[in-house]
């Protein structure tokens, strides 16, 4: 009896902790609706802005990758679009819109210089941008050489760490408990209230056949 008292008070004990820190981590952790372009896609809760004429804005429209296109429908009319960068901040922190961006262009902007706490979503895309001539045109090898020039004299390492490279910390990663990650504590919670519960059902049927042999072997006396 005594373990399977000690039992369910520790099983009883360990599910409260448990839906206390539940409880608390999901409080405390603000969680996006969406992880990834495409469930921001189907969700389609939120407005999609990027930089009128911009790179990115020509990524949305022109692409022919499926979420992509499917993320263009959820652009609020052009005239509405942000001219700048900042102007793109300050409007996510104004509407419900989401700011289609280049990573290093938001690394440009200090995070205590943003207008209000903001959230961002890894695209998965790799964003490159190009010179275009035509083929064998008389401009490639002027191109190039400048290029070449530019890389040996450092000048291009000089506006990377100009426009690229930021001093950037990246903030912990904090995930709220669901039920997933405390199901082993769980079951073992449960397995040792099924073991008590059984070894009691055995130290009851063992005493209760051992009671009954020892009445059995009593003999009745009268005065």
């Amino acid at each position: 009896m005594r373990l399977l008292y000690i039992s369910i008070c520790m099983s009883a004990l360990m599910i409260s902790f448990t839906y206390s820190a539940s409880l608390t981590s999901v409080l405390a952790v603000s969680k996006l609706p969406f992880n990834s372009l495409k469930q921001f896609a189907q969700a389609g809760t939120y407005g999609l802005i990027a930089v009128d004429d911009s790179e990115e804005y020509d990524l949305l429209k022109f692409s022919e990758d499926p979420v992509l296109q499917q993320m263009s429908k959820l652009l609020i009319p052009k005239a509405l679009l942000p001219w700048s960068y900042v102007e793109g901040f300050h409007q996510i922190c104004e509407e419900q819109v989401a700011f289609y961006a280049h990573y290093a262009t938001s690394m440009r902007y200090p995070e205590r210089e943003m207008p209000c706490e903001m959230h961002s979503i890894k695209t998965g895309y790799v964003q490159l941008s190009g010179i275009i001539t035509p083929r064998g045109s008389e401009f490639t090898h002027a191109i190039n050489y400048y290029l070449q020039r530019f890389k040996q004299n450092g000048i291009l390492q000089r506006l990377e760490n100009i426009y690229i490279v930021v001093e950037y910390t990246p903030e912990p990663v904090l995930l709220s408990a669901n039920l997933r990650g405390v199901a082993p504590i769980l079951i073992i919670l449960i397995s040792g209230v099924i073991v008590a519960s059984l070894i009691f059902t055995v130290e009851w049927i063992f005493y209760y056949f051992r009671y009954i042999r020892y009445k059995s072997r009593q003999t009745p006396f009268t005065l």
